[in-house]
């Protein structure tokens, strides 16, 4: 017995030494004691661009135009010294991990002190930064400081004109506009301190998230606030004024069938007010009795409106500082809303009455105007980065040099491994070998796949739609528009025979309220197939579907909310082709990956978890005396903890050698196993990552596309992973 038991122990050594080699022939390294090689491994494919939310630009430098960008993910705040011709990511001391830091958080708001360009605060994710020093440091202001631990999105911030004594130099009075509690829609509220952060006072609780602050640069004790639902329940909005410092507030004009998006006071008259909403700009002024509204100003005409068909999103507004009459707005009408989907800059110089229309290839997000030349303007793209016009808005020039994309899918060409396509942010970028990347498409893409067999026909799932090109991204073809706003990954089975090939495509889909999986057969529409519904009534996001590389019929669909909120899903499995659906063993857990051998259609892999970490990150499903049973298979990958970040959120073969595993966790590493049956852990890139592949092993994270780079040796003592006994 003695003698068995040291040679199973040999066994298991032989075998996990075979694996490591594996690993060096196919990465062509080794890590010492099999732990963290580090980000430096990874290299930055440098694909710039993304969802700009505010930027500030400091004007007590115009020659060198400091300024900073609040981003949509990816490293959150960016900041350049040179007028935006370089960016770089901006650092925090990062000592609460996931809480005091920019980097994969989204920036809602940066804003300079009117008078003192060394303060500047940020409103990111639940919480807010300070820094007292231009940028250099910052102090982070607890979730449980400003709001007594309600986990509210900070979505925007407005700091009073004031000047700080010399007896206090760190006053400050700071506005900061939230969501809901827990990261809901239902509701808003506005926080104020007037002792730079160290004490927080709720002034208003509202009806909505608010998304914009702004203060009178004339008064510091008006206040004005905007509110939008974002489309739950309706899309809603109320125009919100204090004047008495956020003691006491006052609705001014509410919004039915659309919500505001921005705010803006005439600097040089605190009785006009203008506003951005779905419906366009609307003037709001004080005729000495009462407030009055004037809408729409852009579009002029609204007689016999569809409000729903003709609605104009004016995402931000800007008044020149050099010329109060001068205001710039940013807007389009949505393809979706019955617009053109064209981007436009609008400018008036004689406060709102009249207005020039420059149409541009771009949609922004936000816009400021340099604040010593009023001809320059900086706009922040919907999904491409950074832009910059010389001539009051005419036309734009890009400068996004440093500020990476968010990339969620990546893909090899199956024909040629130099052949690569990146989902991003920013659109679908392809290359080949040593060319650059060139932009297929500009549409925010969430996923790609090739066609297994042509390398000119690939597939990008949009917001909304499936692309399909059949020249390698010249032309596209796009699909009927799907119930949900959100593609979140593509399966695609083809069949063959010697006349004709038909096809059939599974979507999976969802966020905001309709979550389901969608089909379409040969070249016809996209039909609902199954909905992600619990018998609770409560719907739950599609991550992803999986169709058995034996049996083209076999499809899997898992799905659960991973962001918070916080959604329990289900893993759904279908024998007929998707025309019938039964719930499998995996019930009640967040499913974001799904692996099925090739070999054995029983031995199934589920990556699960949340955006907050999970107990058990990786279920396999096998046959057992029992029948086929999911069982836990994540030893070597930490669990155990709500709060360790380590979801899988992708997995993979190894591509020649289906025994091999790769699986990714949100920002616990990547790992490597043998059938799952142990881990070893291989690297921590320092972003969140969405996907992987391991054919030349890139990733797709937060901040843009990663591929291994390193080679050669490193030598070290190798150790089993649990017992730490040399191997």
């Amino acid at each position: 017995m003695k003698e068995k038991k040291c040679f199973k122990e040999f066994l298991k050594t032989f075998k996990l030494l075979i694996l490591v080699l594996i690993v060096f022939v196919f990465f062509g390294c080794l890590s010492s004691k099999l732990t963290q090689r580090g980000g430096e491994d990874f290299e930055k494919l440098n694909l710039y661009g993304g969802r700009i939310y505010d930027i500030a630009i400091d004007a007590s430098n115009p020659d060198k135009v400091k300024m900073f960008a609040g981003t949509y993910k990816s490293n959150g705040l960016y900041m350049t010294t040179n007028g935006g011709e370089s960016w770089r990511a901006v650092e925090t001391g990062g000592e609460v991990r996931k809480e005091d830091e920019f980097k994969n958080h989204t920036v809602w708001a940066v804003k300079i002190a009117p008078n003192n360009p060394e303060f500047i605060w940020v409103a990111h994710n639940f919480w807010v930064e300070k820094s007292t020093n231009g940028g250099v440091t910052w102090t982070h202001i607890k979730n449980s400081t400003m709001q007594q631990s309600e986990f509210r999105y900070c979505m925007s911030l407005a700091i009073a004109p004031i000047h700080p004594s010399k007896r206090d130099p760190n006053r400050q009075i700071v506005y900061v506009g939230t969501g809901g509690p827990n990261n809901t829609y239902s509701s808003g509220a506005i926080y104020k301190t007037v002792d730079g952060g160290a004490e927080w006072k709720k002034t208003k609780d509202v009806d909505f998230p608010v998304v914009d602050i702004a203060i009178d640069p004339q008064n510091k004790d008006i206040i004005w606030a905007v509110t939008s639902s974002f489309g739950h329940g309706g899309w809603h909005g109320t125009l919100y004024r204090s004047g008495d410092g956020g003691d006491t507030w006052r609705k001014i004009y509410s919004l039915k069938d659309s919500g505001y998006l921005t705010v803006a006071v005439k600097p040089d008259d605190s009785n006009t007010v203008f506003t951005g909403s779905g419906f366009g700009i609307i003037k709001h002024y004080f005729d000495g009795n009462k407030w009055k509204s004037l809408w729409p100003i852009i579009p002029k005409n609204r007689k016999d409106q569809d409000k729903y068909n003709k609605c104009r999103l004016v995402a931000d507004l800007s008044f020149d500082p050099q010329h109060p009459n001068t205001l710039y707005a940013t807007w389009q009408t949505p393809v979706n809303g019955g617009g053109d989907g064209i981007g436009k800059v609008a400018r008036s110089t004689d406060g709102g009455d009249t207005w020039k229309i420059y149409p541009h290839d771009f949609k922004f997000e936000s816009l400021t105007v340099h604040p010593t030349n009023s001809e320059v303007i900086i706009a922040g793209g919907y999904n491409e980065g950074i832009f910059k016009s010389e001539d009051h808005g005419q036309t734009w020039t890009p400068i996004s040099n440093g500020i990476t994309t968010v990339t969620y899918d990546v893909a090899i060409d199956p024909n040629d491994s130099n052949h690569i396509l990146a989902a991003t942010f920013a659109g679908l970028y392809g290359k080949k070998g040593e060319e650059p990347w060139s932009q297929l498409l500009r549409d925010t893409t969430h996923s790609v796949l090739f066609h297994p067999k042509n390398s000119e026909i690939f597939y990008a799932g949009l917001e909304g739609y499936l692309a399909k090109t059949l020249d390698g991204g010249q032309s596209w073809t796009y699909s009927n528009k799907l119930d949900s706003d959100y593609v979140s990954d593509i399966a695609i089975a083809i069949d063959h025979d010697p006349d004709k090939e038909t096809e059939t495509i599974f979507i999976a889909s969802g966020r905001m309220i309709y979550r389901r999986i969608d089909r379409r057969t040969d070249e016809g529409k996209f039909e609902e197939v199954l909905e992600a519904r619990k018998q609770s009534g409560e719907y739950y996001p599609f991550n992803v579907v999986a169709i058995d590389p034996l049996d083209n019929q076999h499809i899997f669909a898992g799905g659960g909310g991973f962001f918070a909120p916080k959604v329990l899903g289900d893993l759904w499995e279908s024998k007929k082709g998707g025309d019938k659906w039964t719930l499998t063993g995996l019930q009640n857990k967040i499913v974001n990956a799904i692996l099925i051998d090739p070999k054995n259609p029983d031995i199934i892999y589920a990556g699960v978890g949340y955006s907050g970490g999970t107990d058990v990150p990786l279920y396999k499903r096998m046959r057992t005396e029992k029948g086929l049973e999911w069982i836990p298979s994540n030893k070597g990958i930490p669990g155990g903890s709500t709060r360790n970040w380590n979801s899988v959120t992708d997995l993979e073969f190894h591509p020649q050698n289906t025994n091999i595993i790769y699986a990714s966790t949100l920002s616990q590493g990547i790992y490597i196993s043998n059938q799952a049956k142990d881990w070893l852990y291989l690297w921590t890139p320092k972003d969140d990552v969405d996907t992987i592949t391991t054919s030349s092993f890139y990733m797709a994270t937060q901040e843009g596309l990663l591929q291994l780079t390193r080679t050669g040796e490193t030598a070290g003592k190798v150790t089993e992973v649990y017992s730490q006994e040399g191997i």
